[in-house]
């Protein structure tokens, strides 16, 4: 069953609710016994404005690290880097050599005696970033 819009808003905001819950149950019942709308639609509209800065100030936070991740991986790893594997690092932060090799980021090139499949303990060495 699709979640409802109404459901997705409330999960949204609720940070800012359990922060401010005593603003929020004293508008909600005052919109049920006096149906005073006003104060509580303004206090949805706080809701939502604070969790959209909250919000995108987390966005820009992710995307520094990402640019500060791709400049530290450039300057160390250079032969290694890729912005598809600073990208799949961020997307899964633990990430295995299979999750890697899954994503076309990096290919397994065994000069091992080691087996090269999905399930071998195959070392970092053997890993060739493409």
């Amino acid at each position: 069953m699709p979640e409802s819009s109404s459901h997705r808003l409330s999960s949204y905001l609720s940070r800012y609710i359990m922060q401010h819950k005593d603003d929020y149950y004293e508008l909600l019942i005052d919109v049920t016994k006096n149906e005073n709308w006003e104060p509580w639609i303004l206090y949805m509209l706080e809701a939502v404005r604070e969790t959209s800065l909250w919000t995108l100030a987390k966005i820009n936070a992710i995307r520094n690290l990402v640019d500060m991740t791709v400049a530290q991986v450039k300057g160390e790893l250079p032969k290694i880097y890729s912005r598809e594997l600073v990208d799949e690092i961020f997307m899964q932060p633990y990430c295995r050599i299979e999750n890697l090799v899954q994503a076309g980021v990096a290919k397994h090139s065994c000069h091992t005696r080691t087996p090269c499949g999905p399930r071998s303990p195959v070392p970092w060495s053997t890993l060739t970033c493409i």
